[in-house]
């Protein structure tokens, strides 16, 4: 939109999510919902910072890994985000996010096949999701065919109608 929010995310709720990691920068969890809402805003220097801070104090935090990647690939870092989304996969093998993420960069990669593999993987481990899994990877495809740059990551929130591990909703 104009103002910049996502569908289901209200400055307000931003607003929340900032203070919550001000008052307590330990907080993991708060840190990770910080970056989840920055992504879904294709924010990627808060994404950035939110898990620097939390590889630093978790170095294979999966979820921190995956969406770091997603940094690395904006930045150009392919084959950088490709290692780290491996290193989540073998940390956290049922992680739905790094198997959306690495079909990303697989697709940017113009490695089709595999991208494809890497969602169809996903929605074997979470077959509830394969539904939704199916039509993001067609809209994922769209993008990529009509996009120079071979679709790039952000351009729609590729966690939107998916849950969150830990049953919050959106996956974050």
């Amino acid at each position: 939109s104009v103002t910049g929010e996502v569908p289901g995310s209200t400055a307000d709720e931003l607003v929340q999510l900032q203070t919550a990691v001000q008052r307590n920068p330990e907080d993991v969890d708060a840190r990770m919902a910080l970056a989840r809402a920055a992504l879904a805003r294709q924010d990627m220097m808060t994404v950035y910072d939110q898990t620097r801070a939390v590889l630093e104090k978790s170095p294979g935090h999966a979820r921190a890994l995956s969406y770091q990647a997603l940094v690395r690939l904006a930045m150009g870092q392919a084959d950088v985000a490709e290692q780290m989304l491996r290193r989540a996969l073998e940390k956290e093998p049922d992680l739905l996010e790094g198997y959306i993420h690495l079909s990303l960069v697989h697709l940017r990669q113009g490695r089709l096949d595999v991208a494809q593999a890497d969602i169809e993987e996903a929605a074997r481990r979470h077959p509830a999701q394969a539904p939704r899994l199916r039509s993001l990877w067609a809209e994922m495809r769209a993008q990529a065919d009509s996009s120079p740059e071979g679709g790039a990551p952000g351009a729609e929130d590729p966690h939107a109608g998916l849950p969150e591990p830990g049953g919050r909703g959106a996956i974050g």
